[in-house]
């Protein structure tokens, strides 16, 4: 006796240690029945890891944005928010929060020392620029002193050591500007080197944080994906049964054992499948015997006397003559298929793969006396051949 057709063959979701299994073959099961039960603990480890992550992660994407935009504190993720009350959770919303509160001081502290630095430079240009001022003030008085004097010292009015003190005073003040306009030129060029230096490390830090916010962005993605999987796994620790039927092919046998994702655990025969039975068929009756003909069943594993014959057709004849290979004996290979009434007669038999069935083919029906003389008249056409 076999069983055909729309077997559910039940697969292993996930990778996991068999914990327990609680089917044995044959025995008949109902559809969400728990069949085999896998290890909890790797995949609640794997998505507490993956978990953790993927929090972590998508907490460091809300400092980042924060850092990026300039906000003065971090919003982060609704996902969180929800969370937040969890322990693990607000332990890494805090480590955030203080990340986001160290980098964005020591970002401050950078920018307000070099803004120090050029405070003192203006301090010295405005000073410088102050001296300017009254050097040129001086030089103006000067030349003023040069040009009424120069004609008085020519005509001999004016001590000529006096015109040329004077002289000699212009041209110090003169070198005096000189070397302020080359001093404020410096002071210039320095401040606009710090300038360029805040500027350059606000950019240096902004392509920073949009590189470390783009890794953060795609690892959050990941570990979403990832945790997702992981929790799928571990919501599929319990193995159930497809359908209301029979376990048949059960193909694990020992606790602690290791299933991979996708092996084959058993199958499910489902309640309302086809019977078929696998029956030989002699050699000097292949001619007599066809597919369609009726058979009557015989189950010789329950009690006859309460068991009916189970009607049933011919549906399979092999094309081919076949050997036992025990006993060296021909035969052909024949199935036959129970029909729904025969199957409505066993309804309330329990029918297991492998039970022995006699087969009775219906060939044909003769009268008492064709039956008794068929013998005879074998012998005389035998004996009337012509040799």
């Amino acid at each position: 006796m076999i069983v055909s057709g729309n077997r559910k063959t039940v697969q292993a979701p996930a990778s996991g240690i068999i914990k327990n299994i609680l089917v044995s073959e044959g025995e008949k099961v109902k559809a969400g029945q728990v069949l085999v039960k896998l290890s909890q603990t790797q995949a609640q480890a794997q998505v507490d890891s993956l978990r953790d992550q993927y929090y972590t992660t998508l907490a460091s994407v809300g400092r980042l944005l924060a850092e990026r935009d300039g906000h003065e504190n971090v919003t982060f993720s609704p996902v969180l928010k929800a969370v937040q009350n969890d322990p693990r959770v607000a332990e890494i919303l805090a480590l955030q929060q203080q990340l986001f509160t160290s980098r964005r001081q020591g970002l401050k502290s950078e920018i307000d020392g070099y803004k120090q630095s050029m405070d003192g430079i203006r301090f010295q240009l405005k000073g410088s620029k102050d001296s300017l001022v009254n050097k040129r003030i001086q030089l103006s008085t000067l030349r003023e002193q040069m040009n009424s004097m120069k004609s008085l010292a020519a005509d001999g009015y004016l001590p000529r050591n006096r015109y040329l003190e004077i002289q000699r005073q212009f041209a110090e003040v003169n070198g005096g500007i000189d070397e302020t306009l080359g001093r404020i030129g410096q002071l210039e060029k320095q401040l606009l080197e710090s300038q360029q230096k805040i500027d350059q490390r606000l950019a240096d830090y902004q392509r920073e944080v949009r590189t470390q916010l783009a890794q953060s962005q795609m690892d959050t993605s990941e570990y979403r994906n990832k945790l997702q999987m992981a929790d799928f796994d571990l919501g599929n620790t319990e193995i159930t049964a497809p359908v209301t039927g029979t376990v048949v092919g059960l193909n694990i046998f020992t606790q602690g054992g290791v299933v991979a994702a996708g092996d084959h655990l058993l199958d499910v025969v489902p309640s309302q499948a086809t019977l078929v039975v696998d029956a030989r068929l002699k050699v000097d009756l292949i001619d007599k015997v066809y597919n369609g003909l009726p058979v009557d069943l015989m189950f010789t594993a329950f009690n006859q006397n309460k068991t009916p014959k189970i009607p049933g057709t011919v549906t399979l004849i092999s094309a081919d003559r076949l050997v036992d290979k025990a006993n060296g004996e021909p035969y052909y290979q024949m199935q036959a298929t129970v029909t729904p009434e025969g199957m409505k007669l066993l309804n309330t038999e329990e029918i297991r793969p492998g039970m022995p069935v006699e087969v009775f083919v219906k060939t044909g029906s003769r009268s008492l006396l064709s039956y008794l003389f068929k013998p005879i008249l074998d012998r005389a056409h035998t004996s009337l051949t012509e040799e």
